[in-house]
């Protein structure tokens, strides 16, 4: 995951991304502006300010 700034919150185990935010799991790539990332479930969301904007890459390597 990237991000240009990422925020930890310890008591919730969410990690926060803020700006030009890129997650990569596995075959999927996912952008937009805001993003969770909920570690006790490997759970996230993605925003974007514009709701045209959040992208999402999905491959198959069969």
């Amino acid at each position: 995951m990237y991000a240009k700034k990422i925020n930890f919150d310890y008591d919730t185990s969410i990690i926060e991304l803020i700006d030009d935010v890129i997650i990569i799991r596995n075959e999927e790539k996912i952008a937009g502006d805001y993003g969770t990332l909920d570690t006790r479930n490997n759970s996230y969301k993605i925003k974007s300010n514009n709701q045209n904007k959040v992208k999402v890459i999905i491959q198959n390597n069969e």
